[in-house]
């Protein structure tokens, strides 16, 4: 049940949704991968939406509207953590000031104005920390320690949603 942004899309009301942000380049094809990994492990008959966005300032609010939960899987540029180190925020005093999406669009910033438009969802950012040099060129592979955090990453998503 893979499925990138559309505005014909429609998604059930109401339900998980797990968003693997990312492109094509480097490490940020993390979260894309992280979607990919979780449609090839979750059962059919879950009702869970896992979505790739690949520009979240003019895509990410309307993949948020009507979810109840979502997860946000993301690489991040903190310069604050070793490369590959996982990170996880649920609350938006949490999010790092900056450095929270390679994407140049501030994470937080969304999520709060999802939250005065009154989405009323709960979610869950994972960002995991990679060098800005990966990202130089396309279809280049995940860097080592970016591509090893994947699997412990599935793993506590699948534990997340069975929740």
């Amino acid at each position: 049940m893979l499925a990138t942004f559309s505005l014909l899309r429609v998604f059930d009301m109401f339900s998980t949704r797990i968003i693997g942000i990312g492109s094509a380049f480097g490490d940020d094809q993390l979260g894309w991968q992280v979607i990919t990994e979780l449609q090839a492990v979750l059962a059919v008959d879950i009702s869970i939406d896992l979505l790739q966005c690949a520009s979240p300032a003019s895509e990410l609010l309307g993949l948020l509207r009507g979810a109840k939960q979502v997860i946000l899987v993301d690489a991040v540029h903190s310069q604050l953590f070793p490369v590959g180190m996982l990170q996880c925020w649920q609350r938006l005093e949490e999010l790092p000031k900056q450095g929270l999406s390679s994407h140049g669009v501030d994470i937080a910033t969304i999520l709060q104005l999802a939250e005065i438009l009154g989405h009323g969802l709960r979610w869950k950012v994972y960002g995991v920390e990679i060098e800005l040099e990966s990202l130089q060129q396309m279809n280049c592979p995940l860097s080592e320690p970016v591509a090893a955090i994947i699997p412990s990453l599935v793993q506590q998503i699948q534990h997340d949603i069975a929740q």
